[in-house]
């Protein structure tokens, strides 16, 4: 990758239900290019090289995390916060495109946040 235009997508599963993130992060990667017609790219940090890395120092905050693990709780946190960053809202595309919306971002509500607070506007 050469630094263009990029954005991030931040996406949480149950991970009693969905595991192997490197194969997912792969799929969504590869979608992403099979919508852009080939033009898109995609990186990903989850193979286990980078995520080893992380790992050893002490800062691997993605993959599995488990509830229990103030270390893995808190690095999940840090890389959320770098990937929703409020700043990065008023970053705009380069070029108008008609009638189109380019970039947006939404909150997935719902009831069970396992004892977190209700997210609020």
């Amino acid at each position: 990758m050469n630094g263009g235009l990029h954005c991030h997508l931040l996406l949480m599963y149950d991970g009693s239900k969905r595991d192997n993130d490197w194969y997912i992060a792969k799929d969504v990667g590869e979608k992403w290019k099979m919508i852009t017609g080939g033009l898109g790219e995609y990186y990903s940090y989850h193979d286990k090289e980078r995520k080893q890395q992380y790992k050893q120092h002490g800062k691997l905050g993605i993959g599995m995390i488990h509830q229990n693990n103030p270390q893995e709780v808190e690095n999940a946190l840090c890389a959320a916060l770098y990937l929703t960053e409020p700043s990065k809202n008023e970053q705009q595309l380069k070029l108008a495109l008609p009638n189109m919306r380019t970039f947006g971002h939404g909150i997935y509500r719902t009831k069970k946040r396992r004892g977190l607070p209700p997210i609020s506007k």
